[in-house]
């Protein structure tokens, strides 16, 4: 008979392989997106993680898959404002060209919004700046997020919408997400949903659905890093 924390960990193996082993799929079809987030440091007030990422299809990618790996940064200033800083590297691994590399840096601010119990809102707004290899120009990015949980009981609703404005290209992204979450041992979590994807490309908006996954290992100050 397994005990309670043998039957966690074998959980977070299960839900860990999921995440990373889902099945690719072509851009006009259903895609794939796994998110995992591994705490390196942390103490009270801030917190350093490790980010890493696929997708199996993007409107930019033309339906390629891509791999990401970063890291992020996180301070409670006060209970409801945490400055943030994060970097991500982006591998367009199959592109015709060959496999075009960007980095991304973001530098922002996470604050919590008024609402009434059980709903928790966060707001994040930051600035984002890629270096893209291949002689591609660089892009500069202002972001603007919400998120919102409705705490129930070990699985909660969650919702997201993330928008972009680029320079000189103004609105151009609208990203939204819906799913459940799970509390799993030791403060772990695994989220599950879908994922709405409108790039305007050329002057014409191009959709991408998305099933999107993330695993979190141990508590953390946010749910969110490094998108």
């Amino acid at each position: 008979m397994l005990s309670r924390n043998q039957r966690g960990r074998k959980r977070i193996g299960v839900l860990a392989a999921l995440l990373l082993l889902s099945p690719a799929a072509r851009a006009d079809d259903l895609a794939f997106w796994g998110h995992l987030i591994v705490p390196i440091f942390r103490t009270e007030r801030s917190e350093f993680s490790g980010d890493f990422q696929y997708r199996s299809g993007s409107p930019e990618t033309s339906g390629r898959m891509t791999a990401r790996a970063g890291a992020s940064w996180r301070y409670r200033l006060r209970s409801w404002f945490q400055p943030q800083v994060s970097y991500l590297a982006i591998f367009d691994v199959n592109a015709p060209q060959g496999m075009i590399t960007s980095h991304r840096i973001q530098a922002g601010v996470g604050y919590a919004l008024p609402a009434a119990a059980p709903i928790r809102l966060r707001g994040t707004s930051f600035y984002e700046h890629s270096f893209i290899n291949r002689g591609l120009p660089d892009t500069n990015v202002f972001r603007q997020r919400l998120e919102a949980d409705v705490k129930i009981r070990k699985w909660d609703p969650w919702f997201y919408e993330d928008v972009s404005f680029g320079v000189n290209r103004g609105f151009y992204r609208s990203r939204t997400r819906a799913g459940l979450s799970w509390k799993l041992a030791g403060d772990s979590q695994f989220r599950l949903g879908y994922e709405f994807d409108a790039v305007k490309i050329a002057g014409a908006w191009v959709p991408q659905h998305t099933i999107y996954s993330q695993f979190r290992f141990g508590k953390g100050l946010a749910h969110h890093a490094g998108d």
